[in-house]
């Protein structure tokens, strides 16, 4: 997750630096290609937009990309690891004139993100990486970024389906690309709507990342909370912690 909000992040400043140098009335749907190749060289995937690109620079730096699709390497599904039918972001100009991306508001609309599992205990995800960006960004701030109506999916190896979580919305915030991470929110419907909130800290010295979760569920109001770590998130990743449920 870290690599593709810091890709963004790198595509972001990119598409900025070009603002400022060309006329406000410019299409830039003409420069889709430009972003779809930064994008892929940021991620070491082929990324894609397949609807309109959208830049405006005053009163308040803005961007918006629709039908976004990042590359499932694997091939197993057929189907990209990250999808979302807009993502769109809004700038503080402040921080921005000191080289931070401080993002006031950002709202992704229907991702969804589709892991495959191998049999070693590892999966579609490793092969994320960061190229070497011209813009790197080395300070990212996200005040509130919205996520409605989203999709978690894990496949085996085989590429059959083995768990979903579905109609994720809530508000995820972070001080920095690598956190920690504040997320509140809910998931599922109806009978099985259920309240999450999800706090991480900054990665430790062994890259592992300690979090908590509280899972509500909304219908008789049973609490159910994980304190653990997360260990080789990237690559090989396991959890150890402990599971309380209270009724």
């Amino acid at each position: 997750m870290n690599n593709v909000l810091v890709g963004i992040g790198v595509l972001l400043i990119a598409v900025l630096g070009a603002l400022f140098a060309v006329p406000h009335v410019v299409d830039f749907n003409r420069y889709r290609g430009v972003f779809e190749e930064e994008a892929s060289r940021v991620l070491g995937r082929e990324v894609r937009v397949g609807g309109a690109v959208n830049l405006r620079l005053l009163p308040t730096p803005y961007v918006s990309f629709e039908k976004v699709r990042i590359a499932d390497t694997t091939a197993t599904l057929g189907e990209p690891i990250f999808k979302a039918e807009s993502f769109r972001m809004w700038l503080s100009v402040p921080p921005l004139l000191r080289g931070v991306v401080e993002a006031n508001e950002v709202e992704v609309n229907a991702p969804v993100i589709r892991l495959v599992l191998d049999n070693k205990g590892g999966g579609s995800w490793q092969s994320l990486a960061l190229g070497n960006a011209t813009y790197l960004p080395k300070e990212v701030a996200l005040q509130s970024v919205r996520i409605t109506d989203g999709l978690i999916a894990i496949h085996n190896e085989n590429g059959d389906e083995r768990t979903r979580v579905e109609k994720i919305s809530g508000e995820l915030a972070s001080p920095a690309i690598e956190g920690p991470y504040r997320f509140r929110g809910t998931y599922g419907g109806g009978a099985t709507l259920r309240d999450i909130r999800l706090s991480t800290s900054r990665p430790e010295p062994d890259g592992s990342i300690r979090f908590k979760s509280q899972i509500k569920t909304l219908e008789n109001n049973a609490l159910y909370t994980l304190d653990a770590r997360l260990i080789d998130g990237l690559q090989q990743p396991r959890i150890e912690g402990e599971i309380l449920g209270q009724i």
